[in-house]
């Protein structure tokens, strides 16, 4: 009898300026797989079809199957595959998924876009963060001590 192959559950995009990685995870968030190339949102010239064609060359195999779609970063700019707005901080991060942005390859697929997070100081130049912040949820998440006083 072979063992059971894990059951993937997510697919996990952080979309940079540069780069575009890709995790396909598993029960409790564990790395079945994983992928990167080039295809950076700055990279990519034709708007949403360009977009879509670069996910599908990375990760096509991990599509189509029902699985939920997750991605950060500079694909959720005004360069990105459709923005999402800045959320204001201090945001809640069980409230977060109020404000993703879906939009649909074209496989079909639900890909589910996190906004990045606003600090508008009134007295100086507001300060952004777009994909680092999921980073940051998974860090707490993950070492929830970091969070005292936060």
């Amino acid at each position: 009898m072979s063992p059971a192959v894990p059951a993937a559950r997510l697919v996990a995009l952080d979309w940079g300026s540069t780069r575009l990685r890709a995790w396909l995870l598993g029960d409790r968030g564990a790395i079945l797989d994983e992928r990167q190339g080039g295809d950076g949102a700055s990279t990519l010239q034709g708007g949403a079809p360009a977009f879509d064609q670069a996910l599908a060359r990375l990760a096509g195999d991990w599509l189509g199957q029902g699985l939920p779609v997750l991605a950060c970063g500079m694909v959720g700019s005004a360069h990105g595959w459709r923005e999402a707005p800045y959320v204001a901080c201090q945001a809640r991060v069980d409230r977060l998924h109020e404000h993703l942005v879906e939009v649909r390859t074209s496989g079909g697929d639900a890909l589910r876009i996190v906004p990045g997070l606003i600090d508008e100081p009134a007295r100086s130049t507001p300060d952004v963060m777009r994909g680092e912040e999921t980073q940051v949820v998974g860090l707490l998440h993950a070492r929830p001590e970091l969070a005292d006083g936060a």
